[in-house]
């Protein structure tokens, strides 16, 4: 029987506890709701379940804190004011992740002959968008679908192996295919857009920015590896080091399912996908099919992966993605999948679709022994909080 709910909005308001507690015999959930910015007027609603959507620990960025008064430092919502005000001043953005590309080619956009640096920390590599998302009649017989490319890395990464994985993955499917890149956290590039970039920059820096200081001979920049930088008087510093993950993470620690099948916490350390829409769909569908504890799903404490080794989080979270992409498929209602419009896999036509997903369920059974065996190596590698759900 098809159930409706009430839903009702609390805009203005804030979560500051949500637990699970029995009344009258039977376990619901309360949740203590206030409105921002009084604290102090506490309401307790109490519901049969409780989805706990918290997300990503997201941090807008703000400009960089420089010593030097010779020259500007903004973040990325400020440029387009910035640049109509100096349409010349030479620009240095600074990290080299998918706002930092995009940063690049709104500055050159506006003034292709305008200086343009980029301090590229250990460089980033994005998925090539022209080969692997093609446009028009080109999505019948190019490029990959995304469950294939994540099938190629998952089954290619032991829970060691993350070097190995990286170079396989720049040179087989990135748009910038600069070797010494690190970094990847699932930024996606045309080939025109990397093209682009590297022909309007004059100069890209593999290092770090420290502090831009004053002296004598004008503003100079102090890198991480000990180098200093001159730069001209009145240039731009455009903070893109990034918005996510950026705060420590509470030491409170909340699972993803509470103990009695109470409440669903969709967080970043008890965590079953990259992306949080993912995640979102998959477990508040089996949450109410009330198969999500026996699923099989791996979680993973993506925070702290993240803060201790970046190519393993690359690595791990294809892996994941894979593996609980199988057990979606396993466990979902056909008519849940049906309406799972996040999936990337939908660019391409259907006949593609079915042809890949039966490819992938001949497999599925040795895949996901392979995944976890993975997994397990990299949690037990890095101390973390990870496995399947019990």
């Amino acid at each position: 029987m098809l159930e409706r709910f009430d839903v009702q909005e609390c805009f203005g308001h804030f979560a500051s506890d949500v637990r699970e507690v029995q009344r009258s015999g039977a376990w619901v959930a309360e949740v203590d709701v206030h409105a921002v910015g009084a604290p102090e007027n506490v309401a307790t609603v109490v519901a049969p379940r409780v989805i706990h959507a918290a997300g990503f620990d997201y941090t807008a960025p703000e400009p960089i804190d420089l010593s030097s008064k010779a020259v500007r430092s903004i973040s990325p919502s400020e440029l387009s004011a910035t640049l109509a005000t100096d349409p010349d001043a030479p620009v240095y953005v600074v990290g080299g992740g998918k706002t930092g590309m995009d940063t690049v080619l709104a500055a050159l956009r506006g003034n292709k002959a305008r200086a343009v640096t980029l301090i590229n920390g250990n460089g980033t590599y994005f998925l090539n968008r022209t080969r692997y998302f093609p446009a028009g009649l080109r999505r019948w017989f190019a490029g990959a679908l995304p469950a294939i490319v994540f099938r190629d890395c998952a089954l290619m990464f032991d829970g060691h192996n993350e070097e190995d994985l990286r170079a396989h993955f720049i040179a087989t499917y990135a748009a910038n295919n600069d070797p010494r890149s690190k970094n990847h956290v699932y930024g996606i590039l045309s080939e025109d857009e990397s093209h682009q970039i590297e022909a309007g920059l004059q100069d890209k820096l593999w290092d770090y920015l420290e502090d831009v200081v004053d002296n004598e001979a004008g503003p100079v920049m102090r890198m991480r590896s000990g180098a200093q930088v001159p730069v001209a008087q009145g240039s731009i510093f455009v903070n893109c080091t990034g918005s996510i993950f950026r705060q420590r993470r509470p030491e409170e620690h909340m699972p993803c399912l509470s103990p009695n099948d109470v409440i669903l916490s969709i967080n970043t350390n008890e965590a079953a996908h990259f992306l949080t829409t993912y995640s979102s769909f998959i477990l508040t569908h089996l949450f109410f099919c009330g198969r999500l504890r026996k699923a099989g799903l791996y979680f993973l404490d993506l925070q702290v992966l993240l803060q201790k080794d970046r190519q393993v989080f690359t690595a791990a979270t294809m892996s994941q993605s894979y593996l609980n992409l199988l057990i979606g498929l396993k466990n979902l209602p056909p008519a849940s999948r049906k309406h799972f419009g996040m999936d990337f896999n939908l660019w391409y036509p259907l006949p593609r679709r079915i042809l890949a997903l039966m490819g992938i369920r001949k497999t599925a059974r040795e895949d996901v022994r392979h995944c976890r065996k993975a997994l397990d190596a990299v949690v037990e590698r890095f101390g973390l909080i990870g496995g399947q759900m019990r």
